[in-house]
């Protein structure tokens, strides 16, 4: 959590503006989470209403490791949650990155990572609860950037397995650049049990590009 990190907490933020924060690992490690804010834990409950969430990060850089790496939620990260509610949320210019296990062509000695995923460039959910929702939420310009042997990119705007309602997403994008890679959703991606009702995107793009590292195919 680049500006708030909760465990297990009740944490309600209302009238909060979050800028230029970031949450980055350089090196090795396996979660990078929530560039403005990280919620996890089935005991918690979260409320952001009312709130901007400005040209914030989660991104991480590694090289050359064989484990299954994560970075989620570029503005907000909601890992297990409980309850939660996330309404009345503009989100501009945040963004979602992964950039590492590039193994140079002919240098066949080093490892090949397993997986890197760069997952909602402004927000990242994980779990479904019908209770929780996600709803009138803005969100222009924001990326989710993976770029390495083995990378998902998904969610331009918001990856979740929750409710999502009255989403407007505007010019958000997702990018995978490597040698095995999947891209999904410019704008939104979304799994498991879920409602998606009243979504408006423009300009949304996917781009996924293989340059034949470790395999060479893209999705």
């Amino acid at each position: 959590g680049g500006a708030i990190s909760a465990f297990n907490s009740t944490l309600h933020m209302s009238a909060v503006r979050f800028n230029a924060c970031t949450a980055a690992q350089h090196g090795p490690s396996v979660l990078t989470a929530g560039g403005a804010v990280l919620c996890a834990g089935a005991q918690s409950n979260v409320t952001l209403h009312n709130s901007t969430v400005e040209d914030c990060h989660a991104e991480a850089i590694h090289y050359n490791e064989t484990e299954h790496y994560l970075v989620t939620g570029g503005g907000i990260a909601l890992v297990s949650v409980h309850i939660y509610t996330v309404s009345d949320v503009f989100m501009q210019g945040n963004t979602v990155g992964f950039a590492g296990g590039i193994r140079p062509p002919g240098v066949w000695w080093l490892p090949t990572p397993t997986t890197f995923n760069a997952l909602g460039g402004a927000i990242f959910v994980l779990g479904n609860n019908p209770t929780s929702i996600v709803h009138d939420v803005v969100t222009s310009h924001n990326a989710a950037v993976c770029i390495g042997s083995n990378c998902r990119a998904a969610g331009g705007a918001i990856c979740s397995m929750g409710l999502l309602l009255g989403i407007r997403s505007h010019n958000d994008t997702v990018e995978c650049f490597g040698g095995t890679c999947i891209a999904l959703g410019g704008a939104i991606s979304t799994s498991g049990m879920l409602a998606v009702a009243n979504i408006n995107v423009s300009r949304a793009q996917v781009s996924c590009q293989s340059e034949g590292l470790g395999g060479g195919w893209c999705s």
